[in-house]
C-alpha cells in the first residue's frame, strides 16, 4: 500500500509541472512568435488632381502603435507618372521600397513624383513586416491606396520620353532599378512563421494530451484505491461477521452440551430414585408378606 501511495504522488507531482509549463508557455507565446498584436496603420496623402509636367509629393505615414520600423513598398504606374526620390529606391521601375526605422512610434516618408501622361493611376502601400519600438514584430500589415488623376501630358521629344524638364528623373534610372522581392522570398517568410506557429500548436497539444492522459491514469489509479478499501472494509466485516458467528455457534455448542449432561445427570438421578423405590416397595411386599403368613406359625 506504501508503494501504491508512492507512485500516486510521483504522478500527481509530474502533474503540477506538467501544467505549471503549459502556463508558462501559453504567457510566454506572444513573446516567443514571431508576431505579437498590435494595431499599426499606414496613410497615403497628396492631390487627388495632378496637371501634367508637374512634380508632386505623396505624403507615406505609418502610424496607430508605437511603430519602430516598416519594411513596405509602393506600386505605381511608371507610364503615366514618374519616381523622382524620397524612398529607399533610386529607379523608375513602378515599384519603390519603403525602409525605414523611427524613435517616435511613427514613421513617414515623402515621395516626390512627376506627372507624365493624362489619366488616372493609382498608388498603393503594401507592408512586409513591421515592428514596435522593442523591435518585437507586430501582428498587423496594413496597406493603402490612393486613385489620383493627371490632367494632361508632359512635353516631350521625338523620343517620346519627357523633355530636358525632366532630366533629372532620367538620371535617377542611371542608379539602377530597385526589383520586387522574389516572390520565394515573400512565400519563404511566411512559411517559416506557419512552421513556428505549427510547432508552438504541437506541443501545446501534446502537453495538453499528456496533462488528460496522466489524469485519466490518476483519476483511475484513484479509483481502484477506493474499490480496493472498500473490498478490504467489506472482506474484514465479513470475517468478523464470519468469527462472531463462529464464536456464537460455539456457544451455543457449549450451551447445547452442558444441557445435555444436566439432563442425562438428572435422568440418572432419576433413574437411580425409581430403581431405590422399586427395591424398597419389593422389601415392603416381603415383609407384608411375612407379617400376613406367618402370624398362625408364630402363635404356635
Amino acid at each position: 500500500m506504501a508503494n501504491y501511495n508512492d507512485n500516486d504522488s510521483i504522478m500527481e507531482k509530474v502533474l503540477r509541472k506538467l501544467i505549471i509549463i503549459v502556463v508558462i508557455t501559453a504567457l510566454a507565446l506572444p513573446f516567443i512568435t514571431p508576431k505579437v498584436f498590435a494595431a499599426s496603420t499606414v496613410s497615403i496623402g497628396c492631390g487627388s488632381e495632378i496637371k501634367g509636367g508637374e512634380t508632386f509629393t505623396v505624403n507615406v505615414a505609418f502610424g496607430g502603435g508605437s511603430v519602430g520600423r516598416v519594411i513596405a513598398y509602393m506600386n505605381y504606374d511608371s507610364s503615366r507618372i514618374s519616381y523622382i526620390s524620397g524612398g529607399s529606391s533610386t529607379g523608375d521601375s513602378g515599384y519603390i521600397q519603403l525602409n525605414e526605422a523611427g524613435i517616435d512610434g511613427t514613421i513617414s516618408f515623402e515621395l516626390k513624383f512627376k506627372a507624365l501622361k493624362d489619366g488616372d493611376t493609382t498608388l498603393e502601400v503594401i507592408t512586409n513586416e513591421i515592428y514596435d519600438l522593442d523591435e518585437m514584430m507586430l501582428d498587423d500589415q496594413p496597406s493603402a491606396s490612393k486613385t489620383i488623376h493627371v490632367s494632361g501630358s508632359a512635353a516631350s521629344d521625338n523620343t517620346g520620353r519627357p523633355s530636358s524638364d525632366t532630366a533629372a528623373t532620367e538620371e535617377t534610372m542611371l542608379y539602377g532599378v530597385d526589383e520586387r522581392p522574389d516572390d520565394e522570398t515573400e512565400a519563404d517568410t511566411s512559411s517559416e512563421d506557419a512552421d513556428i506557429t505549427k510547432i508552438l500548436v504541437i506541443t501545446a497539444a501534446i502537453l495538453a494530451a499528456l496533462i488528460a492522459i496522466i489524469a485519466i491514469v490518476l483519476i483511475s489509479r484513484r479509483n481502484m484505491k477506493n474499490r480496493n478499501v472498500k473490498r478490504s472494509a467489506v472482506s474484514d466485516h465479513m470475517a468478523d461477521d464470519t468469527g462472531s458467528a463462529a464464536e456464537e455457534l460455539r456457544d451455543w455448542s457449549s450451551e447445547r452440551e452442558e444441557r445435555r449432561r444436566e439432563f442425562q445427570e438428572e435422568h440418572e438421578k432419576q433413574k437411580a430414585i425409581r430403581k431405590k423405590a422399586s427395591q424398597e416397595t419389593e422389601l415392603w411386599d416381603e415383609w407384608q408378606g411375612i407379617d400376613n403368613g406367618d402370624d398362625d406359625d408364630w402363635i404356635k
